[in-house]
């Protein structure tokens, strides 16, 4: 696809509509819009737009499908795989001004929100009502409701409650040719047609632009308790999932750090507590909700001696005050962040049956071995996601920059086609998962894709480079 440069007549369509602070052109303005979360990869935007209204995003795609210009949508720029990345150079489509909450419908437990809003901020907004919004990524506090609807987020919420996916009702969205449509009718069951709300839930951006969504909540939990599991071999944390699981208790959150995380994790925060001894290989973070503190004690101690007696734990810990949760918490949250400081890295985001996670971790320990990387692996045990971030380690430049991609391959035809996994559970194919999508999809399905992409946005202006190789 040829795309058409920014000239003036153009700048001038967009300012026919939009005010002169809403156009950003200068080149240390558009920096801030030029990166992601995504390793260190810098694209500048030929021009950022700051629209006000989901009217102003219909005008500027209309122009842009005209001229064959590409759109990169942004919101907060926190994803993974360089879904924000303006990767074809054209126009950045900021997010920032549509940051409000529209309205909270306390009767049928609904928010109508729009994309900017923070998902911490959401969760705080409902809270206050008596209700909850479940999904919660590890950078909740940062990321958006549009990204997370875009990515079909999870966090360590979903075991129990699910993912994005399963408490968006409606949208509405822009099409490429600046169409605006609504999809969905804010119902719990609704089976009228297809159900294009879902089509762009994990849509990575690629076919419409969100501008506003309507959210499914559930009425707020206000208990918890945490525990932490440690064992000596990934084997046994693994077989403990599974024996928890089988209680018929279903935890809140149950997550998975093995040794080489939990060590960088902990030096990185300068944390003592929880504590990691010279044997320990794994933890697990377990944690139990509802509204009834003295049956979640009950079904704690339930847990722990049902997992004494099946999988050889080092030692489990309650944690007995909120400041105890909080370490434990931030240990967790903080492992990407002290993986990035501690080295260069490529983040993966495998998604494997939770029954073969000590095959996909140690196989991914001896695979980083053979080449000469190191890995840390972490994530959420009780949906099989796991997060194996892969560190340079020393490695040459040549290793690193040129064969570590067909190192990967090798790395994901295992876990797809060996484990029956994913390359990707929450954070994306975007720009930097392209060309492994073919090891785990085959070229029929390609196709059957593209061709959603095509009839959508036949002129290829919506996030291009995303999701399919060129």
């Amino acid at each position: 696809m040829s795309y058409k440069k920014i000239d003036s007549h153009i700048i001038s369509e967009f300012l026919s509509f939009l005010d002169e602070k809403q156009v950003i052109a200068s080149e240390n303005e558009k920096l801030a819009y030029a990166q992601d979360k995504t390793e260190d990869f810098v694209y500048m935007p030929e021009l950022v737009l700051v629209p006000g209204n989901t009217e102003d995003i219909s005008k500027i795609l209309k122009i842009c499908n005209k001229h064959i210009i590409p759109v990169t949508v942004r919101s907060t720029g926190t994803g993974l795989s360089g879904g924000a990345l303006p990767v074809k150079g054209g126009i950045v489509i900021s997010m920032e001004k549509f940051n409000k909450i529209l309205n909270i419908d306390t009767d049928n437990f609904q928010i109508t929100t729009e994309p900017f809003v923070i998902n911490y901020i959401l969760q705080q907004a409902v809270k206050e009502k008596g209700l909850f919004y479940p999904p919660d990524p590890a950078n909740y506090k940062d990321c958006s409701i549009g990204g997370n609807i875009s990515e079909n987020s999870g966090g360590p919420k979903a075991v129990k409650y699910g993912t994005t996916k399963d408490y968006v009702l409606s949208l509405e969205v822009v099409l490429a040719n600046g169409d605006i449509i609504h999809t969905g009718r804010n119902l719990i069951k609704d089976v009228a047609g297809y159900n294009l709300t879902q089509l762009f839930v994990g849509s990575e951006g690629t076919l419409g632009i969100i501008t506003k969504a309507t959210l499914k909540l559930l009425p707020v939990v206000k208990e918890n308790v945490l525990m932490l599991m440690s064992f000596t071999s990934v084997e046994d944390a693994g077989k403990a999932v599974n024996t928890i699981l089988n209680t018929g208790i279903i935890p809140s959150s149950l997550e998975f750090m093995e040794r080489n995380a939990l060590i960088i994790s902990k030096e990185h925060i300068n944390a003592e507590f929880p504590p990691v001894s010279e044997k320990t290989q794994a933890h697990l973070i377990v944690e139990l909700d509802g509204n009834d503190y003295e049956k979640l004690l009950e079904e704690r101690e339930l847990l722990k001696k049902a997992v004494e007696n099946a999988d050889n734990p080092e030692f489990i810990l309650f944690a007995n005050s909120e400041e105890e949760k909080e370490q434990i918490w931030t240990l967790r949250r903080n492992t990407g962040t002290a993986v990035g400081d501690k080295d260069v890295y490529k983040e993966q985001d495998i998604s494997i049956p939770r029954a073969n996670i000590p095959k996909a971790v140690n196989y991914i320990n001896n695979w980083c071995q053979k080449y000469g990387y190191t890995a840390a692996c972490y994530g959420h045990a009780g949906d099989g996601n796991i997060h194996a971030n892969i560190l340079r380690s020393g490695v040459s430049d040549d290793i690193w920059n040129n064969k570590l991609k067909l190192h990967l391959k090798e790395l994901f035809d295992y876990i797809c086609n060996a484990l029956n996994g994913s390359v990707t559970g929450e954070h994306g194919i975007g720009f930097v998962q392209r060309e492994y999508l073919p090891v785990m999809i085959d070229q029929t399905t390609l196709n059957i894709m593209k061709s959603i992409k095509n009839l959508l946005d036949p002129n290829n202006i919506i996030n291009p480079g995303k999701i399919f190789l060129d």
